[in-house]
């Protein structure tokens, strides 16, 4: 068993600070790192990517998705970092993650999609589940312009069957709560 995935895990997370390497370098290593036979590194390195601040790192997040990864959590990490760098193209990739077969796919993009507070990532969201379910799905998430949780009691009003919200929503008087 290779018990040297954490080190390379935090020699990545070094690699991110070092002023002293050029953008090439480091994401020469970055890209061994997302090929490295843990799949814990791996998914550490697609989340260092987003805090790397180059565009080139969102090229490598994207081919990483489209070839996809044995361990869906590694591609639910690169789809969240791809969402957090561009969101226009990371709701692009969840959405044809979705469109698969592949349930453990389906639930990354899901939850990539969640934790990204994008408006059209959360819209994705809710397609996605009344085309699947014909279930009205409300995202009452907070957001960079609105918290969806304000408007709960007028989703319900307006016919939405079910709510995702985070733990610790206040929920609205006649409004019931159901945890899964």
């Amino acid at each position: 068993e290779d018990t040297a995935g954490k080190l390379r895990g935090i020699c990545m997370l070094a690699l991110l600070d070092c002023r002293s390497i050029s953008d090439h370098t480091l994401l020469s290593h970055l890209t061994d790192l997302l090929a490295d036979s843990d799949p814990g590194v791996r998914a550490d390195t697609a989340r260092a990517m987003a805090h790397t601040g180059r565009l080139e790192a969102g090229l490598l997040l994207r081919l990483k998705i489209a070839c996809g990864d044995e361990k869906p959590e590694v591609t639910g990490a690169c789809l969240s970092s791809l969402l957090a760098m561009d969101p226009r193209t990371g709701v692009q990739a969840a959405q044809r993650l979705l469109a698969g077969g592949n349930e453990d796919m389906k639930y990354e993009a899901a939850a990539a999609l969640g934790s990204s507070k994008e408006e059209a990532a959360i819209d994705l969201i809710q397609r996605t589940a009344v085309q699947a379910s014909g279930v009205r799905l409300f995202a009452a998430l907070p957001g960079s312009k609105y918290d969806g949780r304000n408007y709960i009691g007028d989703a319900v009003r307006n016919g939405a069957s079910a709510i995702l919200a985070p733990k610790g929503t206040q929920w609205p008087d006649g409004v019931p709560e159901a945890a899964f």
